[in-house]
């Protein structure tokens, strides 16, 4: 995950990205949200980086939304879908499973 983040970075050095996680590691949701307000973020956007829409998505995940969203109140905060939701998520497992995605 701090791989990918770190990649993902280097793309858009215009645009601030931190990696967050759930359980089992640092940063969590609340310090990596806290260290973009502290880096000057007036917006922030989370994506979740699950296949399946299971609790964590549906329920998790958007109460620590409410619980950031609350803590930093001028700031906005955007939930966008889980990754898994992606309208071309099909897509990207056919390519990642090296089939023709058409």
């Amino acid at each position: 995950m701090r791989e990918l983040a770190a990649k993902l970075q280097l793309k858009t050095p215009s645009t601030l990205v931190l990696p967050a996680f759930l359980t089992l590691a640092q940063p969590d949701l609340a310090a990596a949200v806290g260290e973009a307000v502290q880096a000057g973020a007036g917006e922030i956007r989370v994506l979740p980086l699950f296949f399946f829409s299971g609790r964590h998505v549906q329920e998790d995940v958007p109460r620590l939304i409410a619980e950031a969203q609350a803590a930093h109140p001028g700031v906005q905060l955007t939930l966008l879908e889980a990754a898994g939701r992606h309208a071309d998520f099909l897509g990207f497992v056919a390519l990642a499973a090296g089939l023709d995605p058409t």
